[in-house]
């Protein structure tokens, strides 16, 4: 199995934006894309806000996760690799967790890679979202029809202003 790049990238800029609308915050995606660096060729992942409810606990797919880190003053992100329950499809999912009482803003970028071959199958990133004051967010990538075992890589978490690593790959899902 070939080693996925170091730290392949996968970001989630967490930011408090106290008093201020997510809608005076936002920026171009092409100003986006050069801002958290998503190499060229990065599809465009959805957020959802899921509110208190744990994304995980809350869904009949399977999820493979790194460990919870630190990516700023309460606020935590995960990184999962997904099967889907009624498909063979899979996808990447960037879980941030805000615990702080303030809105903060989000970006992430996660790649899918293919367990048997080490190859990667695709990467996706989410633009700069509104975290709602304690809550779960989630960046889901497409939804590809793969049937071989795959994995997450992962990178790093950038969030007020310090920077956190993952040391590990999702397991395989």
């Amino acid at each position: 199995m070939r080693v996925p790049r170091l730290f392949a990238v996968f970001a989630v800029t967490a930011i408090s934006v106290l008093g201020v609308s997510t809608a005076s915050v936002g920026i171009a995606s092409a100003d986006i894309a050069s801002a958290t660096g998503f190499p060229p060729g990065t599809g465009d992942g959805a957020w959802r806000a899921y509110g208190n409810t744990n994304p995980i606990t809350s869904s009949s797919s399977t999820w493979k996760c790194t460990k919870s880190i630190g990516a700023g003053w309460k606020i935590n992100a995960q990184l999962c690799a997904v099967r889907s329950a009624f498909s063979p499809g899979a996808q990447t999912a960037v879980i941030v967790r805000n615990n702080s009482g303030d809105l903060v803003t989000a970006v992430a970028y996660a790649e899918l890679w293919d367990q048997p071959h080490g190859d990667i199958i695709g990467s996706w990133g989410c633009g700069k979202s509104g975290v709602a004051a304690n809550s779960w967010s989630v960046c889901f990538g497409h939804t590809v029809p793969y049937a071989y075992p795959v994995y997450a890589a992962s990178g790093y978490v950038t969030a007020l202003g310090g920077t956190s690593y993952f040391t590990e790959s999702t397991p395989t899902v």
